[in-house]
């Protein structure tokens, strides 16, 4: 998913070949008039040489202008994907759909400005905002696990806080796949839909450390620091009811996504 990129919708290769995906960049108006969906997954995050006037025209004016070209060609529906970021600082122990934002980040802040532009400018679509924690499967980057991982095969040292909270923070992409297909697929009531997805169950933090030292059989120097505020986990409960949401434990999707950086064979769910 390239920067300023119209991604090909994901999914399994039996619903891929239901479709006929489109690239182009966000600049210019390519959509036709015969264009069903959007999945909209492309955004500038924070990183090392991305300015804030990168992250506010890729994920702000790109969308909007994603958006023009959707209400103008008819799009029936529209998959914007969002971010826990939109909640800013977390004070509550789980977070759902219900959480209020709090003084995101300029990033996150794009991502809840993102979800307001689907709303306002696709009202006859079927559209749904995902609020994405860190995803995982192969070449997954920037969050939590991702840089520990990457770490670990480097045998660089690691440290982690909060040994014994409880972790779900995590979905893996074939997750996130079968819920927008579903979507696409699904009869669906015109207007917009804000969702949180997860990982089913949870792993304690410090055990997620160890599945990872074990599974790349690491010689890192671990240690963990203490306790720090903010932890929390993530329920799903509206997404699967409505959508049928029905991921991967914890435990499961680590141990796939793992196993996929590591190009091991034999990957079940």
């Amino acid at each position: 998913m390239g920067r300023n990129r119209l991604p090909v919708p994901p999914g399994d290769p039996a619903s891929a070949a239901r479709f006929r995906s489109l690239r182009g960049a966000l600049e210019r108006d390519d959509l036709k008039t015969d264009v069903d969906a959007v999945v909209h997954a492309a955004a500038t995050s924070p990183w090392q040489g991305v300015r804030p006037g990168d992250i506010i025209r890729d994920n702000i004016d790109g969308t909007r202008r994603l958006l023009e070209a959707a209400a103008k060609a008819r799009v029936g529906r529209f998959v914007f994907f969002s971010s826990l970021s939109a909640y800013g600082r977390i004070e509550e122990k789980t977070v759902d759909e219900n959480t209020p934002s709090r003084q995101p980040d300029l990033y996150g802040l794009t991502k809840l400005v993102g979800e307001r532009l689907v709303a306002e400018m696709l009202p006859r679509a079927s559209a749904l905002s995902v609020r994405l924690p860190g995803v995982v499967g192969r070449g997954a980057a920037r969050h939590w696990l991702a840089t520990t991982l990457a770490k670990l095969r480097a045998g660089a040292p690691v440290t982690y806080f909060n040994p014994r909270q409880p972790f779900n923070n995590l979905v893996h992409e074939s997750d996130v796949a079968t819920l927008v297909t579903g979507f696409l697929h699904g009869k669906r009531d015109p207007g917009h839909d804000a969702v949180v997805v997860a990982s089913s169950s949870f792993l304690a933090v410090e055990e997620v450390v160890r599945r990872l030292v074990s599974m790349t059989a690491s010689r890192s120097e671990v240690a963990c620091n203490g306790v720090r505020p903010g932890s929390f986990t993530i329920t799903f409960a509206k997404v699967q009811e409505r959508y049928g949401f029905a991921p991967l434990d914890t435990e499961a999707a680590l141990t796939r996504y793992v196993r996929e950086e590591l190009g091991q064979v034999g990957i079940t769910q």
